[in-house]
């Protein structure tokens, strides 16, 4: 599923280049007037390409997860105290 959305972003990116002055509306239309349009409907296609166009990357984002366990919160590659909320 990765690869879908790397490909998207891509192609958001590209269209983006090549048109500055397209509005992500008119990206989103662009999409979805193509050959292979994504599954998603309009308006959420409108917020990912925003957010695309702001990351301004195809790399995936990269998640930062913690959890509490014990006592500990773990982040990679070393545990923390967690401190007790007062």
């Amino acid at each position: 599923m990765s690869r879908k959305y790397e490909k998207l972003r891509k192609q958001i990116l590209i269209l983006h280049e090549l048109h500055q002055n397209w509005s992500s509306t008119d990206i989103a239309n662009e999409l979805m007037n193509s050959d292979c349009p994504p599954s998603q409907t309009r308006s959420p296609l409108i917020r990912y390409v925003n957010y695309t166009i702001k990351r301004g990357t195809i790399e995936a984002r990269k998640r930062n997860v913690g959890y509490l366990s014990g006592g500990f919160e773990y982040f990679p590659g070393r545990f923390v105290q967690a401190l007790d909320q007062v």
